[in-house]
């Protein structure tokens, strides 16, 4: 049987959708907005902790498409909502709608799935900055009423029924026709605080990406399987992920390590050749700047290595041993560590054809990696 909410008061100015709808199995939550401003949750949930994990996991599935274990989900919670998570999965548990809110948006930001831990819509964070400059804020109000205006039509539109994505592009060329430059900005902004925050809530059925399935966080870790729906060697998920805690590099599995490495350079337009992963001669990967089909030697031979401890001597001298053999232009060394001392005086005392990618570049790569925003929103 659903449950109605009372609120006591108005805090925002945006929301085009009529009511938002959660559940948490034995029962909804509705949630009703009048007009166009959306009401403020000051209302209490009440469920069972057993059900609040369940539909706070599924939440966290659909939108990220990963898949935590409940041990995953404690190194990321909060301390403040631990007597929320922690506890006889039969107890009785009781929360603010604006809590979960808050939760959800922090979980989100530490799988690396979204840019900032704030769940507050754009709109009422804009109203209260440009206060003090009333022509901006006027401009503002008016772009914020024409892009809830467009997002009204586009949800009608039969069209847009069957495809279910929302692309800003046409209100974004209709504000720099009507207001220049200074309205583009404005609903540039719009639409990605809107593609955020409705991302963000888990009372809205919208994520930035259609997920064709959902992965285990843990097979990052544990599975040496590169086979993926969205990547050609390594998942995208936990490129995301990875991004957000870099921390988690050295402990990912060595196979899956190698294929970080392809992907980056896969990504980059490279030819990439991933090993077997065993009995490859010391030779992880390869990569082309140009199709190999020729007969090209490699661009560069990549040993990949995964490890506590620095990368020594005998690594370099193997690999360039590799280079003169093949013929490359250059080997390159990537490691979740750095390279030791007497290691990094070899490369540059005798000037060997060999680069290194360390932790920190590996840190740039997976920025340069990182789900872009494009924009459109799936809902």
């Amino acid at each position: 049987m659903p449950i109605y909410i009372n609120f006591t008061q108005n805090l925002t100015t945006m929301n085009f959708f009529n009511q938002f709808i959660v559940n948490f199995k034995n029962f909804e939550l509705i949630i009703y907005d009048k007009g166009s401003r959306r009401l403020n949750f000051l209302g209490n949930i009440n469920v069972n902790r057993g059900e609040f994990i369940s539909q706070t996991s599924e939440t966290i599935g659909y939108k990220s498409g990963l898949a935590l274990t409940m041990s995953e989900f404690s190194e990321i919670i909060p301390k403040r909502f631990f007597h929320l998570w922690e506890g006889s999965r039969n107890e009785s548990i009781r929360f603010r709608a604006e809590e979960y809110e808050e939760l959800i948006a922090h979980l989100l930001y530490e799988l690396g799935n979204t840019r900032t831990r704030d769940f507050l819509p754009h709109t009422t964070l804009s109203v209260h900055y440009l206060r003090k400059e009333p022509e901006k804020l006027e401009l503002y109000m008016e772009v914020s009423k024409a892009w809830n205006y467009f997002l009204i039509e586009l949800l009608k539109s039969p069209e847009n029924q069957k495809t279910k994505i929302i692309d800003p592009e046409p209100f974004l060329i209709q504000m720099k026709i009507r207001h220049g430059w200074d309205g583009f900005e404005i609903a540039h902004k719009l639409a990605f605080s809107t593609s955020e925050q409705l991302h963000r809530s888990p009372w809205a059925n919208v994520r930035h990406v259609d997920w064709s399935d959902t992965t285990a966080l843990e097979s990052l870790f544990k599975s040496r399987s590169l086979e993926t729906q969205h990547g050609v060697y390594f998942d995208q998920r936990f490129i995301d992920y990875l991004s957000q805690q870099p921390e988690k590099i050295g402990g990912i599995h060595w196979r899956k390590f190698e294929g970080l490495t392809c992907e980056f350079f896969e990504k980059q337009g490279y030819f990439v050749e991933i090993g077997p992963g065993s009995n490859d001669g010391g030779i992880d990967a390869r990569a082309w700047r140009e199709d190999p089909k020729g007969g090209a030697s490699p661009t560069f031979l990549i040993q990949c290595k995964r490890r506590k401890e620095k990368i020594d001597q005998m690594v370099i001298k193997a690999l360039y041993y590799d280079v003169e053999v093949e013929n490359a232009e250059a080997g390159l060394i990537v490691t979740s560590h750095m390279l030791s001392p007497s290691a990094e005086q070899l490369l540059t005392a005798r000037s060997h054809p060999i680069v290194k990618a360390d932790r920190e570049t590996l840190k740039k790569w997976l920025h340069i990696m990182r789900t872009p925003w494009k924009g459109t929103f799936m809902y």
